[in-house]
């Protein structure tokens, strides 16, 4: 069974192990897309949902909503999930963004999975969630540094950190999608 509730501002959806979507509402959400969830919810906050709240701050968002490329809520490691619970994850992606789209006319989103996407072989998830993101104005950003993968904000020093990123390119050297530039 799904939860999806709003307490105060805040958007929750999850099905006790898994958490779909964490954010609050606004009109110009960040959307940040990280690797896995903590426990952070609408009564506890994480460290990696307050540091990309004060980055949307400084670059003038009005809320954040954080999705994840997996969904356990694990602080340590992935565990294998099953593929209905991947492709309902990748519908609930869409869902988010599209709604954003057709409001806004475009997406921002925050990539900061860090390094953990090679300890498996991710790449045919990311086939999928590429070609979902591929069919939206999408801007995509990450926090400023020579990491080969998009760090994860839960342990940054918050200022002005984000530059562009180009997505395609990074999934095609990382994950061999095979798509042309």
């Amino acid at each position: 069974m799904n939860l999806t509730y709003v307490i105060e501002k805040f958007l929750y959806e999850h099905d006790g192990n898994n958490r779909y979507v964490f954010g609050t509402f606004g009109d110009r959400p960040l959307i940040c897309l990280g690797l896995n969830p903590s426990d952070a919810n609408p009564k506890y906050s994480d460290s990696t949902f307050r540091n990309v709240s004060k980055i949307a701050f400084l670059y003038s968002y009005d809320s954040v909503i954080m999705l994840n490329i997996f969904l356990s809520l694990l602080t340590t490691g992935i565990s294998e999930i099953d593929s209905k619970i991947l492709d309902k994850n990748l519908k609930t992606i869409e869902k988010v963004i599209s709604a954003f789209e057709k409001k806004n006319n475009k997406v921002d989103i925050l990539c900061a999975w860090g390094s953990g996407v090679k300890r498996k072989n991710f790449s045919e998830y990311f086939k999928k969630l590429w070609e979902i993101l591929d069919k939206y104005n999408i801007k995509y950003f990450k926090i400023a540094g020579d990491e080969k993968h998009p760090r994860k904000p839960n342990r940054i020093k918050i200022e002005k950190v984000l530059t562009e990123f180009v997505l395609q390119t990074y999934l095609n050297d990382n994950f061999y999608l095979g798509n042309k530039n």
